[in-house]
């Protein structure tokens, strides 16, 4: 019972509200990154021929690039199935 401000009450009964839930429709997205490679000085073994190349560096290098998708609904095959672009550009020196 909830008492109001002149003293009277009233009863409240819970309720409880159900919603159908429906599935989500398919969904885009799209995405942005950048990175990098840096590679501290080391050895470097070949087979070519005999021998051991000593204290190589390597030239520190960035990626960077972005990517977009689409999943498509309802699942197929009991996962989810999609469609991915990615572009990117990388320079290795």
């Amino acid at each position: 019972m909830i008492l109001t401000a002149n003293g009277r009450g009233f009863a409240t009964s819970p309720r409880v509200v159900l919603l159908p839930v429906t599935p989500a429709a398919a969904e885009p997205y799209a995405g942005l990154f950048v990175g990098g490679a840096f590679s501290l000085r080391n050895d470097v073994e070949q087979d070519l021929f005999p021998g051991t190349f000593e204290d190589v560096r390597f030239d520190k290098s960035i990626v960077f690039g972005g990517k977009a998708g689409y999943f498509f609904d309802p699942p197929v095959g009991g996962g989810n199935f999609g469609l991915e672009l990615e572009v990117y550009h990388f320079r290795s020196h």
